[in-house]
């Protein structure tokens, strides 16, 4: 699945049900990117951003002639170029001394490409965050920390929304159309709790957070406006979240 980060939160683009266990394999990744290029167009991301499940020569040389800026991690045990004088060495080694500073752009060769690593060790942590990516950025942690929206995204779509693992359909074209009207679903219950917020604020709790997630507040909008008997004026306030946005750039 390939999203939009958005304030919190992944708005879903383009997915693939593949019918095996397992990675999404560089080309099954490349026909889903393509079709958000040939959509949005390569100047409209601001900035790719993946797991270390997705890496790879081929893909990478995929995403460097498409011109698409990058942060993708990788592991520490891969060797790369201009870590030291000669040879190649584990990317993990810069690690040593590092201490709470971070690395930014640090210039390495990584199968044979020349990309930027930035290395971050939180204190506590089980490893280091390490992410390479093909252009510079101001913080690239920063930045590929966004990748958690997505997960986030799921956690809607299942478990804390609208549980769609319950139906134990298999069939990948059924998933698939499944995941079609949970998608404008989803976009529907976000976007009323981001309207509904402004117009009447989630209470902050202690620790920060909003005592509603932005979804789970229109979620429960839309809720009770099925289950219960209302106006159909103020079924319509509903559908307020079909009106265009204004465009912009994305992180995907």
């Amino acid at each position: 699945m390939l999203s939009i980060a958005y304030k919190g939160i992944s708005i879903p683009l383009f997915w693939a049900a593949l019918d095996l266990e397992g990675n999404s394999t560089t080309g099954e990744r490349i026909t889903i990117l393509k079709r958000v290029l040939q959509r949005f167009g390569v100047n409209r991301i601001e900035a790719f951003i993946a797991d270390r499940e997705f890496v790879g020569k081929e893909w990478f040389d995929f995403l460097i002639e498409q011109k698409i800026p990058f942060i993708i991690r990788v592991k520490g045990c891969f060797k790369a170029e201009g870590i030291q004088e000669e040879g190649k060495t584990r990317i993990d080694t810069l690690c040593k001394g590092l201490g709470r500073k971070k690395i930014l752009n640090r210039p390495i060769i990584l199968w044979g490409l020349p990309l930027y690593v930035s290395i971050e060790k939180k204190k506590g942590a089980k490893e280091p965050m390490i992410v390479v990516s093909n252009v510079t950025f101001r913080n690239a942690i920063v930045f590929y920390r966004r990748r958690w929206e997505i997960e986030t995204m799921f956690g809607c779509l299942k478990t804390r929304g609208f549980r769609m693992e319950d139906t134990h359909i298999i069939d990948a074209d059924k998933i698939e159309r499944l995941l079609f009207v949970l998608a404008i679903a989803f976009c529907w219950a976000y976007r009323i709790g981001d309207i509904t917020t402004k117009e009447d604020p989630t209470p902050i709790k202690a620790h920060g957070r909003l005592a509603k997630s932005l979804f789970r507040r229109g979620l429960d909008e839309i809720r009770q406006a099925i289950f219960r008997n209302v106006l159909l004026e103020e079924f319509r306030k509903l559908l307020r979240c079909f009106i265009c946005s204004q465009t912009g750039s994305y992180a995907i």
